[in-house]
């Protein structure tokens, strides 16, 4: 099996220490996969810290999420809910709802055609543990480039960074959770 090498819960058991070995020496001779090849032949040390370095950071990002889309995020002011509702009121309400519950006119025929039914969006289990340059990255990206429902547009084109941080803070506000 490859490696996750974005799996925090797995990759913080290995010390830098031991992840540096496995690169090194392959998976086969530090009993993981033997889909790892060793690299010590052809990567200098410091390649190989380097390499370390990155693949420890890896747990804290999202690969998935291109750099823009998060430079994007980061270079845009705070959310502002009020905001975020309006945007929502004509963007996102016919599949999402008047009320972000997942039931709006669209939702019916999503589930029917689709499988798909729409995230409710004040599900507070769901949202307390996502970070909100995941949501932005979603809104921004659509559902498909996540593998979820391809059903959920990507926004990146129609809004603004601004505007798609003021609807993650407008679904923080009807989530009832906090801001990550």
């Amino acid at each position: 099996m490859v490696a996750k090498l974005n799996n925090s819960d797995r990759m913080e058991k290995l010390s830098p220490e031991e992840l540096r070995k496995v690169i090194a020496e392959g998976g086969g001779k530090t009993h993981r996969s033997d889909l790892m090849p060793p690299w010590a032949m052809r990567l200098t040390p410091e390649q190989i810290d380097d390499l370390v370095q990155f693949v420890v950071q890896l747990r804290y990002m999202n690969p998935s999420v291109p750099s823009s889309t998060l430079a994007a995020y980061m270079a845009a002011p705070e959310g502002v809910p009020a905001d975020g509702r309006s945007l929502f009121v004509h963007h996102c309400v016919a599949c999402h709802g008047s009320e972000g519950k997942g039931d709006g006119p669209f939702a019916a025929k999503l589930l029917e055609t689709a499988k798909v039914q729409p995230r409710n969006l004040t599900d507070s289990v769901y949202f307390k543990d996502r970070k909100d340059s995941d949501l932005y990255a979603t809104i921004a990206l659509g559902g498909g480039h996540f593998k979820k429902a391809v059903q959920m547009p990507a926004w990146t084109q129609t809004l603004t960074p601004a505007q798609m941080k003021s609807l993650v803070a407008y679904v923080r506000s009807i989530s009832q959770t906090e801001s990550k």
